[in-house]
């Protein structure tokens, strides 16, 4: 599928499983510069290894709780 992504930016919120990760998965597929961002390290850093191992793209990741105003590693 050709959605016209190529080295755009993307940033894909709650991206270290589920439909977040497959959406960043797709957005890498296309081409897309990605940033994956949640506030559970572990997961999102497994979700980039994968992702970059399936792609050759290797996405940016921030760590990120929007949520929780009160939490210290905010986007």
């Amino acid at each position: 599928m050709e959605l016209g992504l190529k080295d755009r930016s993307v940033l894909v919120l709650a991206s270290s499983k589920g439909l977040g990760k497959a959406s960043a998965l797709e957005f890498a597929k296309e081409g897309a510069k990605v940033m994956l961002a949640s506030w559970k390290f572990e997961e999102l850093s497994v979700a980039a290894n994968e992702i970059e191992r399936e792609t050759g793209r290797k996405p940016n990741v921030q760590i990120c709780d929007i949520t929780n105003r009160e939490y210290k590693k905010t986007c």
